[in-house]
């Protein structure tokens, strides 16, 4: 399932990708641009295959629905 996931580097928000990862879940996370948490989201100092993390501003979800489509081809997102 693709699962678009904002404040994904927040306390509850970096356990929960890492949940969705580890049960086969391919996880959009969305960040605030230039954030300083990025790092809570890698493994072994990577990003895990199936995760895609996404710098932008919330306030152009427009924008949000469009990048996403470009990386997966469609949904459905939940």
């Amino acid at each position: 399932m693709n699962i678009v996931v904002t404040g994904a580097t927040s306390f509850v928000g970096t356990g929960a990708v890492k949940e969705l990862l580890d049960r086969g879940h391919c996880v959009f996370a969305v960040l605030r641009e230039n954030s300083a948490k990025a790092d809570k989201l890698l493994q072994n100092g990577k990003i895990p295959e199936n995760l895609t993390i996404l710098e932008e501003d919330l306030g152009n979800l427009g924008n949000l629905v469009n990048r996403m489509e470009e990386q997966w081809g469609g949904g459905p997102y939940h």
